[in-house]
């Protein structure tokens, strides 16, 4: 834990904004399906990422997913700059490949070194890939005929559908050598695992066999929006480089229609999927790399007659709409769910290096059936109206307008961007957090003050009850406690604690960790003067 003092500086306007709106130079404000602006947000989605990377030096499926993204950006396009930062990116790792124990994860960076290679040929760019599918290694092809599972040596389990975003390695090193094993190997892996996660029913896949039987807590079945979407991400990239007259072509297709009529109904009405596509109220927020990954497989489906476009442009429409709602001022896009192997929670300010990846080959693929002229203003306006969800949870403007200034905010403690200034910033899903009992959170109003109400939002309020104190005082130095309990465990909103109103200059909540667990976490703290 972060064991310091931070101080902030606010006023009763800067502290609580009203909702988030999107902001004038915002590319997706007013139109998301101009083509200009499709590729504007885009762009700052690409440069976000690029600035905020999430390691200097990584190099396995994380960096590789947001690379894939950057290349199908330049096939939309054009834009050089885009091959050329891939191709730095190459050079920097000397093309080869990443860095995971498990075999198929070890190929997604060398689906990007095979895309470049592709453009401009050269052996260097594949080279390493080759000599790595020919090793005598538990983890390759070379070495093992169940070599791609996710765990450690043997490498045989659990097979997991996630790897698959990786099988279009194969058809493009076939388009670079000719080697029809590499089609071999393609066929292998890609049923091999399909056997073993496919839900035949309802034709989605489980993200391995260890999630077959299992149930959400409402009894449903735990298929996982992304554990599918890298499936359906998948399927575009192979069909793209497998040869017309492969023998297994036909089956491929058929899959990518069954899992698109599969996934259409489960769309919600605001354009997202949930995390768990089964049970949407299982984790019930927005949920976006799997709504990219789905958008960009309807939208490269639909533009090469592969699916349906009757069926599948308005959900096109819709998801494109909730994913450009999911894109910050500054680029970054929300909504992301932390890495994982099964359905969980995501925030607006939630966000990762692979999930951008995901939306910049949704954004060259929505641009590209716009230019075609596949999406047209009429399409748009038969699938409207749209759903935009709110980027923040804002403290209500009546009481934002009311609210007492804070001067100064300290805390005893805090993680990493979890700090004590996030309780005043009239965000309801952002919060100061510091685990451990005493653990305490002090504001400074600037002078005595009288002080009607006091409100306080506590992280999953809804879920458990939060034991804490206020103490407040005119010198920083002698405290009165005037109150000590719990929250309800009943809200996930604002609610009022039981004091009397007070004069005081500083106000101080100490807490003592929860039903739960001994996590203090705040979201919002509003004092009214009555």
């Amino acid at each position: 834990m972060k064991r310091t003092t931070m101080v902030l500086l606010a006023t009763a306007l800067t502290c609580f904004a009203g909702p988030a709106a999107a902001p004038a130079d915002d590319p997706g404000a007013d139109d998301a399906f101009q083509p200009e602006r499709i590729l504007a947000l885009a762009d700052k989605v690409y440069t976000h990422t690029l600035e905020n990377p999430y390691r200097e030096t990584d190099r396995n499926w994380i960096r590789a997913t947001f690379y894939s993204g950057v290349m199908e950006l330049y096939h939309a396009t054009g834009n050089a700059k885009y091959r050329e930062q891939a191709e730095r990116w190459a050079e920097k790792h000397q093309w080869r490949e990443g860095t995971e124990g498990s075999g198929m994860n070890k190929l997604f960076c060398s689906m990007t070194w095979a895309e470049l290679h592709l453009l401009d040929p050269d052996p260097k760019k594949i080279e390493p890939t080759l000599k790595w599918l020919a090793t005598d290694a538990p983890n390759s092809p070379g070495g093992a005929k169940i070599w791609f599972g996710h765990a450690g040596p043997p490498y045989d389990r659990p097979l997991y559908s996630d790897s698959l975003y990786g099988a279009p390695v194969f058809p493009m090193l076939y388009r670079a050598t000719g080697n029809r094993e590499h089609l071999d190997m393609l066929d292998h892996v890609f049923w091999t695992v399909t056997e073993a996660t496919l839900d035949e029913e309802d034709d989605l896949y489980y993200r391995d066999p260890g999630y077959i039987g299992r149930k959400s807590p409402h009894g449903e079945k735990i298929l996982w929006s992304r554990g599918n979407g890298w499936v359906f991400g998948a399927f575009p990239r192979i069909l793209r480089y497998l040869p017309d007259d492969a023998p297994g072509r036909e089956r491929y297709v058929q899959l990518y229609r069954r899992m698109a009529a599969s996934l259409a109904p489960r769309q919600q009405a605001d354009g997202f999927w949930r995390s768990n596509l089964a049970d949407p109220a299982h984790t019930p927020m927005p949920e976006s790399s799997g709504t990219a990954f789905f958008i960009a497989g309807y939208a490269w489906g639909v533009r090469n007659g592969v699916l349906d476009r009757e069926a599948y442009l308005p959900v096109i429409l819709r998801g494109w709409n909730a994913l450009v709602g999911s894109i910050h001022p500054d680029g970054k896009l929300g909504w992301v769910q932390p890495v994982g192997a099964a359905p969980a929670p995501s925030r607006p300010h939630g966000t990762h290096e692979y999930a951008a990846g995901l939306f910049l080959s949704a954004a060259g693929e929505v641009y590209l059936l716009v230019k075609e002229g596949i999406i047209t203003p009429e399409v748009i306006e038969a699938a409207g109206p749209f759903i935009t969800v709110p980027l923040r949870r804002a403290v209500p403007e009546e009481l934002a307008e009311d609210a007492l200034p804070v001067k100064e905010v300290t805390a005893s403690g805090f993680e990493p961007s979890y700090g004590p200034e996030n309780t005043i910033d009239g965000d309801l899903d952002t919060y100061w957090g510091a685990e451990g009992e005493g653990q305490w959170i002090r504001y400074d109003l600037g002078d005595v003050t009288p002080v009607g109400r006091v409100l306080i939002a506590w992280f999953r309020g809804d879920r458990r009850r939060q034991r804490f104190q206020v103490a407040i005082s005119d010198d920083g130095q002698q405290w009165e406690v005037v109150f000590d309990g719990t929250s309800s465990g009943t809200t996930a909103g604002l609610e009022p604690v039981d004091l009397r109103p007070f004069r005081a200059r500083y106000v101080r909540v100490t807490g003592n960790g929860n039903t739960q667990n001994a996590w203090n976490s705040m979201q919002q703290m509003v004092m009214l003067p009555r």
